[in-house]
C-alpha cells in the first residue's frame, strides 16, 4: 500500500523546497509512529513517540556539517508544530499496541545483537 499525504491544511510557510527534508521525514515518521494526523488532539502524543523513536533507534533526518561529514538531524517539536494539520494515511494505533510493536523491535534488535556476538565467539581466531 502507497504512503498518502495531505498538507492542504499546513501553514504555507513549509510548503517550499527548502522545508522539505524535514516534512518528508514527519511524513514517513508518521508510520514508525501509528499516527497518521497532526493536530491540536494529537501532537503531544505523536511529540512523544516521535522522542522515544528516536531515542531508541534513530532520528529520521541527517544533515551535512561543514565538513561534508553526515550527522543525526532529530526532528523537534519545533519541527512537528509547523506541519499541523498534515495527515496521511496511516491509521492510529493505541498506546498500548504501539508499546508493544516498540518492544518487540527492542526484542529483535537485542536478540540479533546477541546472535551476533555469539557467532563471533565461536569463529576460530
Amino acid at each position: 500500500m502507497s504512503l498518502n499525504w495531505d498538507m492542504t491544511k499546513c501553514d504555507e510557510s513549509v510548503k517550499t523546497e527548502e522545508n522539505w527534508p524535514v516534512t518528508n521525514g514527519i511524513i514517513w515518521a508518521t508510520m514508525s509512529l501509528g499516527m497518521g494526523t497532526i493536530d491540536e488532539s494529537t501532537i503531544y502524543e505523536f511529540c512523544v513517540r516521535l522522542a522515544i523513536w528516536q531515542k531508541m533507534f534513530s532520528p529520521f533526518l541527517y544533515q551535512h556539517d561543514s565538513d561534508g561529514n553526515r550527522k543525526p538531524r532529530p526532528i523537534v517539536y519545533e519541527d512537528v508544530v509547523l506541519r499541523m494539520g498534515l495527515s496521511t494515511n496511516v491509521g492510529t494505533e493505541s498506546q498500548a499496541k504501539w508499546k508493544n510493536r516498540m518492544m518487540a523491535n527492542l526484542r529483535s534488535n537485542a536478540e540479533r545483537q546477541v546472535g551476533q556476538a555469539i557467532e563471533k565467539m565461536e569463529q576460530p581466531v
